[in-house]
């Protein structure tokens, strides 16, 4: 059977070979998604460019990991734009595996993980939600559960693509829900793809802390645009 199984697999591969969504080339071997060359080529966030304190607002038991930088028209960008847009889940894997080489310990230390909410509306019309696909992948990974049901999008906002700082702030304000169960828990995890000015980040926390000013929070963060980094 598994004979069977690997020849079907091969031939399979040879009619309908699985491409690099960045640079179209066939990929190879367990590549998800993204090829080993545009994988390697992708520039990792330096932590020490990140201004928290001009993030967190003085919030304390906050922690930011972001993983990559994004830039217009560069490969996390094309990378993200397939994972949210065109339905290509297996991006979701590629990003939380390259999350996970990156903040190993960080993951084990926290007691499950949420994603960033969309709205019901908008999950509805795309199907998914982007972050809980990685979610999903990294509960598996680090034998951990999801708790996305306790933070809820409860006002459908218009998009944040083309608002400045402060238009974006005035967006996500009480946009959010958050869950009494959540006084429960000390130390969660919540992924997010893409940060920018951090106005989605600081309203989850305001909401969170709100209910449980004693929790700690870890970000994970796929890729910063690096705006959230400068100081207003």
């Amino acid at each position: 059977m598994g004979l069977i199984k690997n020849i079907f697999s091969s031939w399979l591969h040879f009619l309908a070979p699985e491409l690099c969504v960045n640079c179209g080339l066939e990929r190879i071997d367990r590549e998800v998604g993204c090829c080993i060359f545009c994988s390697d080529s992708l520039k990792s966030f330096s932590l020490e460019k990140l201004e928290s304190q001009v993030f967190l607002n003085g919030e304390t038991d906050i922690t930011l990991h972001i993983g990559f930088i994004f830039e217009k028209n560069n490969a996390i960008q094309i990378l993200l734009h397939a994972l949210k847009y065109q339905g290509n889940f297996h991006i979701a894997t590629f990003f939380a595996e390259q999350l996970s080489k990156r903040y190993y310990v960080e993951f084990q230390q926290v007691e499950g993980f949420i994603a960033v909410p969309i709205h019901v509306r908008k999950r509805f019309d795309r199907g998914y939600n982007q972050c809980a696909l990685m979610v999903n992948h990294l509960c598996q990974q680090f034998n951990k559960n999801s708790y996305s049901t306790l933070l809820q999008k409860v006002v459908n906002n218009a998009s944040q693509t083309k608002k400045n700082k402060e238009e974006r702030r005035l967006n996500v304000e009480n946009s959010y829900w958050v869950s009494p169960k959540i006084k429960q828990f000390s130390h969660l995890g919540i992924v997010e793809d893409v940060l920018t000015t951090g106005a989605t980040l600081r309203a989850i926390t305001q909401e969170i802390k709100r209910i449980n000013p004693t929790i700690k929070l870890s970000f994970f963060v796929v890729a910063s645009a690096l705006e959230c980094t400068k100081k207003s």
